[in-house]
């Protein structure tokens, strides 16, 4: 497992809607494969795939040749991650990135080692930190805060420093493709020619908690029936209600130093909770266990003190937190709460989508947060007519999963649009239906602006290779721009009620004053795909979709 509210401009950018020509909107059955078990045309061309998973607290890949995928599906392989020089080796590294002014310098565990050292060293040299060092760490997540990313915005890290977000993810996404094509090669002769990309993109982002409900069919193949859909409950809420702990211990402003002045302190705590968190079986009913311990920061000590640390703590937490000898002593009690929160949204949400789908008999955990015993204990005693699962390696699952759908992507024989796609147009005012808001004179007719016309309604059922929405319109300059908004209302009036999430951007190759144009939109695969055709010279257009602006 692991709305929409804006105002835009509405105007069509060189685009007028056919008003004799009504939408079109259809299911083309084109032919599908009668064998389950051939390989995807995009594999075809390919004999590696490698799956990218770009998360919000770790990120790792995982590859399988063609020739080992024919014979065993499963077998697919990954790189392990090594943290310092300790024995703890995962499947993931930390999604972190660290760089000098604009230049790269490393990513995940060893750019946390890499900036930790530096940190240690300006302070032995008792230095200042310099402005243009730079170490992002959790950043995928300030992409959920926001309606709508443009190209321009900027990321910020525990120093308030502010840098491209494209410029990060660029760098990010870019190691690990280069650190994957270097690992293969070690393998085989290969080319990236030879490589068949997967990039992970969770229905919202990593950091929280995804819950789709899938019907298996005779053929295995997979229907969805229940749209994902999640929030931001993953453990890294885990990770904030412990550091939020501290904070109210520390206080504002001596947290806010800890956070700006100690990163080397700063890393090694979270990690060391991390760590922790992962590596302890937490159950309920194991509370009287023995305490679990971290290292206490050296800036607890210098910038507090010992005895004064003591005395708030046993204030505000009694004997569920301790200090001594260096240590921070945490009691299973204490280790307990700081799940419940987010464990109480998750179990409300499934129960939500329990209500409203039946036959639900199985439910499969996977990721880092599947591996904490106490989330399912509680989902289990709050659905004991399930079954529940956690794969071996379920932190690898996602990417396992990537690998086989690159290989075959009709393991997915459709989808539940979780919005509704659709663009703005104009057309007779009707006073029975329409807000004056929205009224305008257009060659002294009354008319209708902002009208939200559908491609696909939120809940349609999309069939991968099948599912194709056509509308007609006049093309009145060159280029030609379609701005296409979302929503998750299912019959949203104006565009007024959704997002303006993109462009179609239509390129006419013989433009003198206006065309009439077909767009077509393509649903039902992982991404939205477009095709344009002059409908008087049957030619198709050049044309795309452009998401950031």
């Amino acid at each position: 497992m692991s709305g929409v509210v804006c105002t835009t401009e509405d105007k069509i950018k060189g685009i007028e809607e056919v008003q004799q020509t009504q939408i079109k909107t259809e299911t083309d059955k084109l032919p599908r494969r009668d064998d389950s078990s051939t390989i995807s045309d995009d594999a075809d061309d390919h004999f590696i795939v490698v799956a990218i998973d770009f998360g919000s607290r770790y990120s790792g890949y995982m590859y399988s040749f063609k020739s080992e995928f024919e014979k065993d599906p499963s077998k697919i392989i990954g790189k392990h991650w090594r943290y310092g020089s300790c024995d703890l080796v995962t499947a993931k590294t930390d999604t972190s990135v660290l760089l000098d002014s604009d230049q790269f310098v490393a990513f995940g565990y060893e750019a946390e080692e890499k900036y930790a050292n530096k940190v240690t060293e300006i302070i032995c040299s008792e230095d200042r930190m310099p402005d243009d060092l730079f170490l992002f760490r959790n950043f995928k997540m300030q992409l959920y805060e926001r309606e709508r990313v443009q190209r321009t915005f900027k990321l910020r890290n525990d120093r308030g420093q502010r840098i491209s977000a494209m410029k990060v993810f660029s760098k990010a996404i870019a190691y690990l493709k280069n650190d994957a094509m270097k690992f293969l090669k070690e393998k085989a002769e290969i080319s990236e020619r030879d490589v068949l990309w997967v990039i992970t993109i969770p229905a919202i982002w990593s950091g929280t908690v995804d819950v789709t409900v899938y019907e298996v069919q005779k053929d295995d193949t997979l229907n969805e029936i229940h749209a994902a859909s999640g929030g931001a409950w993953g453990g890294e809420n885990v990770n904030k209600a412990f550091m939020n702990i501290w904070q109210s211990i520390l206080g504002k402003e001596k947290y806010k130093k800890f956070l700006t002045d100690y990163q080397d302190d700063v890393i090694f705590f979270r990690n060391g909770f991390e760590s922790l968190k992962r590596q302890t079986n937490l159950h309920e009913g194991n509370e009287n266990n023995r305490n679990y311990i971290l290292l206490m920061p050296e800036y607890f000590k210098e910038e507090i003190g010992i005895e004064s640390l003591k005395s708030e703590l046993k204030e505000k937490h009694g004997d569920d937190i301790k200090i001594g000898r260096g240590k921070i002593f945490l009691s299973p009690k204490f280790l307990m709460e700081l799940f419940q929160e987010t464990i109480k949204s998750i179990t409300e949400h499934v129960r939500g989508i329990f209500s409203r789908v039946n036959d639900v008999s199985r439910v499969i955990m996977v990721g880092g947060f599947s591996e904490a015993g106490v989330l399912k204990d509680k989902l289990k005693e709050e659905f004991p007519d399930k079954r529940f699962f956690i794969p071996d390696e379920c932190n690898s699952a996602i990417m396992k999963g990537a690998v086989m759908y690159g290989f075959k992507n009709s393991y997915i024989g459709r989808r539940i649009s979780r919005y509704s796609y659709g663009v703005s147009y104009r057309t007779v005012f009707d006073p029975e239906i329409h807000h004056p808001m929205h009224r305008s004179i257009v060659d002294g007719k009354q008319m209708c602006e902002n009208v939200f016309k559908a491609f696909v309604h939120a809940g349609d059922n999309l069939v991968p290779g099948e599912t194709r929405v056509k509308h007609t319109f006049r093309a009145t300059t060159n280029p030609a721009i379609v701005e296409l908004y979302a929503s998750m209302n299912r019959n949203p009036v104006y565009i007024t009620d959704a997002c303006h999430i993109g462009d179609v951007e239509i390129y006419l190759q013989q433009f003198k004053h206006e065309r009439e144009v077909e767009v077509t939109m393509h649903f039902g695969n992982t991404e939205i795909n477009v095709s344009v055709v002059d409908t008087k010279t049957g030619q198709l257009e050049q044309s795309s979709i452009e998401l950031l602006k």
